[in-house]
């Protein structure tokens, strides 16, 4: 059966919510998590007619330092304890510090003392989740409310972290995570997504969860994530919906690369020069669409091969680039095309220039884009942060359209 995706049309009411969300220093991304390359197994539905007279959920989000990762508070338990957690699509389980982590420093840790509504009898079951730039937690089950704005959330599955690496010793601004992704892959118990529950508790109407992301540059800006809705200012032109290819994870087909350029003749018009970059004999890779990793992570030749397009491009560390702060000439005219379940989103190669790094080289800044060995993709918050995203849980694929700021 075609799947068919269209825009889930809803209009934001007097009554939307918003809390505020931070952006975060963004944290190295070395190594790539292990996607599983499996067949299609979500259940497809075809669209359905839907009412505008839904509640749903936003968060507001607001930049604290350029170009980083964002967070956002949440409340756990009854009476809230609010917490600053990062909303992240590439894992499945909602963890907090638990009041006995000894490796918890700088952090809101949640009193098991004093949620009235709290369920802890999980709490003999330990789990590990480790993270692709190596981080990890240890931690026990527990169920209780999740409050997102002035929505509550009933007896849901939270890890109650006891131990944390060092990894995230260093990201004090950041509690915790809030994982968005599907509950197959779940450490902690999890028997649905949080966005399913709330539309299972009649909190919304539609089980989706929207991000938009303010500017990398000049101090950042605000952007939101809403549940239940799609927010229109935000975007431009039509959402494109592509479905859903791996079990458990947010991952689509990415079924064409290239790049486009204008390049200047000195006796002749400009021409444009579009090259295709997927390897021999491969007709997709697997991009796993991430709100919890920083960068566009490409094979190593995609990622050099965009590279040596840009002048003055350097080679800097663990798989990551770095490339002229201010593109100049021809530079300026390059986009970067993925085609993704057979459609096309464009991202321009100024969009892809990050902060300065380098103390010694003021002009140099990094990339948004990073190569690893293997034929895994990353679509991280360097690509997300040029589109308005729609994750759709009950049709299994994801929108994009341009975003506006």
């Amino acid at each position: 059966m075609a799947l068919v995706c269209h825009e889930l049309i809803l209009q934001v009411s007097a009554n939307s919510l918003s809390i505020p969300l931070k952006r975060k220093q963004s944290k190295a991304i070395n190594q790539l998590t292990q996607l599983e390359n499996n067949t299609p197994e979500h259940s497809y539905i075809l669209p359905r007619e839907i009412t505008t007279q839904q509640d749903f959920a936003g968060i507001t989000l607001t930049s604290i330092l350029v170009d980083s990762e964002y967070i956002g508070v949440i409340g756990v338990g009854t009476p809230p304890q609010y917490f600053q957690v990062g909303f992240d699509t590439g894992s499945s389980d909602v963890w907090i510090p638990h009041s006995g982590c000894y490796t918890c420093s700088n952090r809101s840790l949640f009193d098991t003392t004093k949620s009235s509504t709290l369920d802890m009898n999980g709490s003999n079951d330990t789990w590990t989740i480790g993270y692709g730039d190596g981080s990890r937690v240890f931690g026990i089950n527990a169920n209780d409310t999740i409050t997102i704005g002035e929505l509550k959330v009933s007896n849901q599955p939270i890890g109650l972290v006891t131990t944390q690496s060092a990894a995230f010793e260093r990201n004090s601004e950041m509690d915790g995570i809030f994982g968005l992704s599907f509950s197959n892959i779940s450490h902690t118990q999890q028997n649905m997504p949080v966005p399913c529950a709330m539309k299972q508790q009649g909190l919304i109407k539609n089980a989706t969860v929207s991000f938009w992301y303010g500017p990398f540059h000049d101090g950042g800006g605000d952007g939101e994530v809403l549940f239940g809705d799609v927010n229109r200012d935000h975007h431009s032109g039509e959402l494109e919906y592509v479905p859903t290819t791996g079990r458990g994870l947010w991952q689509v087909d990415m079924d064409g690369f290239s790049i486009d350029g204008k390049k200047h003749d000195q006796q002749k018009e400009q021409h444009e020069k579009r090259e295709k970059l997927l390897p021999m004999n491969v007709s997709s890779l697997p991009a796993l669409v991430d709100t919890g990793t920083t960068q566009i992570v490409l094979p190593s030749k995609l990622a050099q091969s965009f590279h040596n397009a840009i002048n003055g491009s350097q080679f800097a560390f663990g798989g990551r680039w770095h490339i002229p702060c201010d593109l100049e000439g021809d530079d300026n005219n390059i986009t970067v095309t993925f085609t993704l379940g057979g459609k096309n989103f464009s991202v321009p190669a100024v969009a892809l220039v990050r902060e300065r790094t380098l103390d010694s080289n003021k002009t140099m800044c990094l990339s948004a884009i990073s190569g690893i060995e293997g034929d895994k993709v990353i679509l991280g918050n360097g690509f997300l942060r040029n589109f308005y995203s729609v994750f759709d849980y009950e049709n299994s694929c994801i929108g994009l359209a341009p975003s506006k700021f």
